[in-house]
């Protein structure tokens, strides 16, 4: 405002109107120091904002790759799982058909094993009885004791020869002996009773008087028949005119024993060359 003006405005006029410039004048400064303040607190709290959002977006985006990555984590350990699983489901049902298969094969050699075993025990059985038929098996029961001995006036014609003891087994065999034993040498199919010069041999032993033969069978009847037999009759008859000792009583609990093993040698005749050599098949 000139100084023209200034004198030609009435004094209330002029005291209120330099009042007002005065306070817009202050006004006006409050807002000019207000106005440099607003503008950086509002660029703070942008920067601060920006930054915050930011922040938290990292947050996220790391949270969502970590959850990514678990999930693939926990994908690929339930397929493995699974995997696993039926791996270990088909080893078991592998197993329990091996197991099936081996109980099968098992029952079946159970069976097999229990034929086996009946036909062992037949097979036994029958050795034992043919063992006992043949010789080669040691018996025992009841039978009849024979005694048979030289003359006692000592002459060579009183003396008991092969063919007397001979007559005296093949006797016994007729009046159905099931076994039969010189002075404790068993006479079998092989055996053959020979006189030595003035010995008896049997079984490749030498035996001596007097004789005694023990013989299994039925002793209800095994002296009746021999003496009814031709061979028994021949050997009493016999005995009684060169004075020999002859005697026979019904026995329980007689042994024999089996034959030698070493007469199960058989030997056979071979030609080598055209000349003629003897064999032993064991």
């Amino acid at each position: 405002m000139t100084q023209q003006n200034l004198r030609a405005m009435p004094l209330l006029d002029l005291i209120t109107r330099q009042s007002l410039d005065e306070d817009y004048q202050h006004v006006a400064e409050q807002r000019e120091q207000r106005g440099d303040v607003r503008p950086r607190a509002r660029r703070a709290r942008s920067i601060t904002t920006i930054a915050a959002v930011l922040l938290f977006g990292l947050l996220v985006a790391i949270a969502a790759v970590q959850t990514s990555r678990n999930s693939s984590v926990a994908n690929e350990g339930r397929e493995q799982l699974i995997e696993r699983i039926n791996a270990r489901r088909d080893n078991v049902a592998a197993l329990q058909k091996q197991i099936s298969e081996l109980r099968a094969a098992t029952t079946q050699l159970n069976a097999e094993y229990a034929d086996l075993g009946r036909t062992l025990g037949d097979v036994t059985a029958t050795r034992r009885t043919l063992g006992a038929q043949t010789g080669w098996a040691a018996v025992s029961g009841d039978g009849v004791r024979a005694r048979l001995d030289d003359a006692p006036n000592g002459g060579s014609d009183g003396a008991v020869r092969d063919s007397d003891l001979a007559g005296l087994v093949n006797g016994m065999w007729q009046a159905g002996a099931t076994a039969i034993s010189v002075n404790g040498q068993r006479v079998t199919a092989l055996s053959a009773l020979r006189n030595s010069g003035p010995v008896i041999r049997i079984n490749d032993v030498s035996l001596s008087a007097p004789y005694t033969v023990l013989v299994l069978g039925d002793v209800n009847t095994l002296q009746a028949k021999f003496t009814q037999s031709t061979s028994g009759i021949r050997l009493q008859s016999l005995a009684h005119q060169l004075g020999m000792p002859f005697d026979m009583e019904n026995a329980h609990d007689l042994d024999l024993p089996a034959a030698p093993a070493s007469m199960l040698v058989l030997r056979h005749a071979s030609t080598d060359h055209g000349a003629m050599t003897e064999k032993e098949t064991p």
